[in-house]
């Protein structure tokens, strides 16, 4: 239930949510709350140390009906902070180490905000009153002071400090309105997937500052990837993404990922003392956790596909290095059957569809958009043939799915 002002408020659905980001869109149900005027979302790439920033929220009872709201104004303090991992993110097993959530990669800000509970994923607004970030948690200000203070001496005895609240020691963390947050945004506004950049490259650090792909042969860049079809070598250096410059091995992670899937990425090259600009279109990870999109594309005879880099980067995420190492397939992937219908007997999830006949020709596929255009040309009451790559590596067959 979504509260407004004046006494009104509408149940609402979720119109598209992202697990990576924490971000999710409502759609309210009442049309008769609106028309509502959307506040505007500011530029968060702007915001310096020191930048004053305000915070609107419910807290301690965001749900009660006798909440009201609370605005609490404060600075910017610092830059590029990243979370602590949760216990599953920071699990050393094999088949725990998931690709990690954006917060993890020195992203977001931490403010002079003392939040309280109930204010996580409120409205962070600059003095423009613009939306610049968005309330997440909190971070224990002193507790490396209070370290350091054991080993400070003093000359006389202290008088104890006065009692303080939770609140007095927790400073406020926020995800900032970024380039990359705001793509984001954009993408469950429309109701859509967000389908994070895959690259297909293991790199590691050599040195401070530096980051290379990983020089050894057959580890360092996944055949049949993006990044292979580029002609990126083992060995190379990463000097840039997007113009974002690469410091650690986490820039690559977060600026591909964020990039997005089908998105053009100037990659800056540093290969054999020579620097080279390469343009690569970036394929789909893997992302785990429950992901909501309201306007997903149509099944097509009973299927849906989806890129097929994502099985390949689930086992490079993932962890399972036990695995065959085949690849990036061309073609796209069958990620969902409809029970009952003409393809749930021809076909089997985690098939590889390498092409679509159209007009009497076999069309070769490399995306889902590439699948969903071409089974479009095909009339309802023709069949659909396709080429298929099992999933068991059988081999090549044709299948025909009757109307």
């Amino acid at each position: 239930y979504v509260r407004l002002p004046g006494k009104k408020g509408s149940y609402a659905d979720i119109h598209a949510a992202d697990p990576r980001s924490d971000l999710a869109v409502l759609r309210l149900l009442d049309p008769s709350v609106g028309p509502l005027k959307s506040i505007t979302i500011g530029n968060g790439d702007q915001i310096e140390i020191g930048s004053r920033i305000l915070a609107l929220s419910y807290p301690y009872a965001p749900g009660w009906r006798d909440a009201k709201p609370r605005a609490c104004q404060g600075i910017v303090k610092r830059l590029h902070v990243q979370a602590a991992p949760g216990p599953a993110e920071d699990d050393p097993r094999p088949d725990q180490r998931l690709p990690k959530p954006l917060y993890m990669f020195g992203m977001l800000w931490q403010t002079s905000l003392t939040l309280n509970p109930g204010c996580s994923g409120n409205a962070l607004l600059n003095t423009k009153g613009e939306l610049i970030g968005l309330t997440t948690g909190r971070v224990e200000e002193d507790r490396k002071d209070a370290v350091l203070q054991q080993f400070r001496p003093q000359r006389m005895p202290e008088p104890p400090p006065p009692p303080r609240t939770f609140t007095d020691r927790a400073a406020g963390l926020a995800v900032p309105t970024s380039t990359e947050i705001r793509g984001i945004i954009e993408k469950l506004r429309q109701g859509l997937e967000v389908e994070y950049g895959f690259v297909g490259i293991r790199t590691h650090e050599p040195s401070s500052g530096r980051v290379q792909i990983s020089p050894n042969s057959g580890m360092g860049i996944v055949g049949g990837s993006p990044a292979a079809e580029a002609g990126l070598e083992a060995g190379d250096y990463i000097l840039s993404i997007n113009g974002h410059r690469i410091a650690k091995a986490d820039d690559v992670q977060f600026y591909v990922a964020t990039a997005l899937a089908g998105t053009p990425v100037k990659f800056e090259i540093l290969h054999e003392q020579a620097v080279q600009p390469k343009i690569i279109t970036l394929a789909k990870s893997w992302t785990p956790g429950k992901i909501i999109a309201a306007n997903r594309p149509p099944h097509v005879r009973g299927l849906r596909v989806d890129y097929t880099s994502v099985l390949e980067s689930r086992n490079l995420q993932a962890g399972f290095f036990g695995r065959p190492r085949v690849g990036v397939h061309a073609g796209v992937y069958i990620s969902e059957i409809q029970p009952g219908s003409k393809a749930a007997a021809k076909v089997r999830v985690h098939d590889i569809i390498t092409g679509v006949k159209v007009n009497g020709k076999m069309k070769a596929l490399r995306t889902p958009a590439e699948f969903y255009a071409a089974a479009a040309k095909i009339r309802a009451d023709e069949a659909l043939e396709l080429k298929l790559h099992a999933h068991n590596f059988d081999g090549d067959s044709t299948v025909v799915i009757e109307p």
